[in-house]
């Protein structure tokens, strides 16, 4: 059987700032028989020119209507016209994938039984108004009756449908014919609902995507007009359509009955309170789809006063209805998302990240997109760019707009960055962890979870070390976390070393290279940042021998992955620069040494210093007397001058 081809719709409109996060989200995902639909409505901003880069992608087909044609309208002419797939999901230019197997697993169920019209997934749900975050996590088998997921609607809180989660039979749903109504805002539920009524739905369990609720989501522009208020009775329809297929039992028949009675009434009160002019169009409107729910809604006296003095005044209403509770008749809202989550689980900590950047910007093609795959929620995005000249600025400026950007007229260090954004950072109360990456990484999906789900552990643990592999080796380890080497100084742990999983068990370290690693808020408020002084070497490991003297732990998390490419930025450098570095660095440890070490560190660094210095010595008689012709590597006054600093 061939695979089915699956469209990801991205509708759009004047959304830059998400836009890019949803596409390479969906670019992300593993199943061939793809294509990405982003149906841009006419945007004024510079979506258009933004979506030049992606041209030379086969998968992405970009379409811009001439005209605004409204939510819905984009909807209609995005799937009607615009895509081809057997399945289709509409991700809105503001939500985002982040399981890259969603589609993948979408199609497995598929295939795996007969008259499957739906796969319904696990979602999360952030409200940035409120700054937490709810999952919505579904209480059904793998494979459910479409009429049993119908009938819950509503009683999944916070709210049980996010249209990102969904992936819909594109031959069934044209026939029902989706998105004709312009003002009927929740034709997406009420197609979803319709749905459900012709045969199974597949579940699945994995969290696949992030659904944003804020300030400018046009659901909740519901009440800006009349027309939009009465259309939006997502149940109704779905309801007369269960009562042609007569699919569904009298009981529940009547419990849905029952439910939408409710709703009427809730309308008809919203109507005479604040569409008083338009309170007969809305009786008009019920007595023409549903009458026999009309006269259950209306047959309660109780409801009728009510009703009554509504329409005469509302704030006489309201006053009668603070005293007597003969009008608190039961009603029930229409809007199918409520303008406030009750979330049934914390908001995960707040991460900002950080990024320092001199002239990578081929690493940050790859570096960027890895990040906003983040399984992880709740993370805010820093690149620090050190003076580049090679016009990274304005590539983070325009292919990642949602990324905070600050700009260092020169090169000021790999501290001297990280401590700027730190200190932004800092100003946001929310944010509990900071977590460092360098540019020329590619991080697994994982990999920021699995930081904060180990330093969650332990309010005594202030540092987290990523399991770092070389990029162009992944089977090499980069780095497990500092630890003390032979020479008495902190060093990357197992650096050189096929990974066998040998350090997978062993989480106890000193301290983490800063090219991926998590420290908590509180400990670098305690300890202070990186020292300044450093410029860009040893800095990290500096503040990962001050950290462990002052008492806070550090863990290695062998499933926070990193793929790293060494020195990538170091490596553009001439040889009289990289000399400087190299020369820093060996200062830079002295100072360290001198800071925090004790008798036995300075004693063993300086064996390692006298060594070298013998090495280099015979080096050197060996080409006074014409046994080599080589040049020894470095002179031995390098090493005198440090081990007299060791020790002055």
């Amino acid at each position: 059987m061939a695979s089915p081809k699956v469209s990801i719709i991205i509708p759009t409109y004047n959304r830059i700032k998400y836009l890019p996060q949803a596409i390479e989200s969906a670019r992300c995902q593993d199943y061939h028989n793809l294509e990405i639909v982003v149906s841009d409505n006419n945007s004024t901003d510079n979506t258009r020119d933004f979506m030049k880069k992606y041209s030379t992608d086969n998968r992405i087909r970009y379409f811009r209507n001439n005209t605004n044609m409204g939510m819905v309208g984009n909807w209609r002419r995005a799937i009607y016209d615009y895509s081809s797939g057997d399945w289709f999901l509409i991700l809105s230019d503001d939500d985002y994938l982040i399981d890259n197997n969603y589609i993948s697993k979408a199609v497995n169920l598929i295939d795996s039984a007969d008259n499957i019209v739906i796969v319904y997934a696990n979602s999360n749900i952030i409200d940035e108004s409120i700054n937490e975050t709810t999952k919505l996590q579904l209480p059904f088998n793998d494979i459910e009756d479409g009429k049993k997921i119908f009938l819950s609607r509503d009683t999944i809180k916070p709210i049980d449908f996010t249209l990102c989660n969904v992936l819909f039979n594109r031959k069934l749903a044209m026939s029902l014919e989706p998105f004709k109504n312009n003002h009927n805002l929740s034709s997406d539920s009420e197609l979803f609902l319709k749905m459900c009524l012709y045969g199974k739905v597949g579940v699945i369990r994995d969290f696949v995507s992030v659904y944003r609720i804020h300030s400018n989501n046009l659901i909740k522009t519901v009440f800006s007009s009349f027309d939009t208020f009465i259309n939006n009775i997502y149940l109704l329809e779905p309801y007369k359509l269960s009562k042609t297929l007569n699919v569904l039992s009298d009981t529940e028949m009547k419990k849905l009955e029952d439910k939408l009675v409710l709703i009427i009434r809730g309308n008809l009160m919203f109507a005479a309170l604040y569409y008083r002019n338009n309170y007969s169009d809305a009786f008009s409107f019920f007595q023409n789809k549903v009458p026999w729910l009309l006269d259950k809604a209306m047959s309660d006296s109780k409801f009728k006063l009510k009703l009554f003095i509504a329409k005469k005044s509302k704030y006489a209403y309201k006053i009668i209805k603070s005293i007597f509770s003969i009008f608190q008749i039961k009603t029930a809202n229409y809007y199918p998302i409520p303008n406030k989550l009750t979330p049934n689980c914390n908001m995960p900590d707040k991460v900002g990240v950080i990024i320092v950047n001199w002239n990578g910007k081929h690493f940050l093609r790859d570096c960027l997109p890895s990040l906003l795959k983040q399984t992880y929620p709740n993370y805010q995005v820093w690149v620090v760019d050190n003076g580049s000249t090679d016009d990274s600025v304005n590539f983070v400026k325009q292919s990642f707009p949602s990324i905070n950007l600050i700009s260092l007229s020169k090169n000021m260090g790999f501290a001297y960055a990280n401590n700027i954004a730190i200190l932004n950072i800092l100003k946001d109360k929310n944010i509990k962890y900071i977590a460092l990456l360098n540019n020329d990484t590619v991080v697994d999906s994982h990999w920021l979870e699995e930081l904060v789900k180990e330093m969650d552990n332990n309010s005594k643990i202030g540092i987290c070390a990523s399991k770092m592999l070389s990029m162009d080796n992944p089977n090499i380890i980069d780095s497990t976390g500092h630890v003390f080497g032979k020479r008495g100084i902190l060093i990357d742990r197992g650096i050189g070393e096929t990974d066998k999983k040998q350090y997978d068990n062993a989480k106890y370290v000193i301290g983490a290279c800063a090219g991926a690693c998590l420290y908590r808020r509180k400990m670098l408020e305690k300890i202070g940042l990186f020292d300044e002084s450093f410029v860009s070497y040893y800095e990290d490991a500096e503040l990962s021998w001050r950290a462990y003297r002052k008492g806070w732990k550090s863990r290695f998390v062998s499933t926070s992955v990193v793929y790293h490419k060494r020195s990538g930025t170091l490596k553009t450098l001439d040889s009289f620069h990289y000399k400087e570095i190299f020369r820093i660095g060996s200062n830079n440890i002295i100072a360290t040494i001198k800071r925090h070490g004790s008798f036995i560190h300075k004693l063993l660094y300086s064996s390692y210093l006298i060594k070298i210095i013998i090495i280099e010595s015979i080096k050197m008689v060996a080409i006074k007397i014409g046994y080599t012709p080589h040049s020894p590597s470095f002179e031995t006054k390098p090493y005198w001058n440090a081990l007299v600093e060791l020790w002055g």
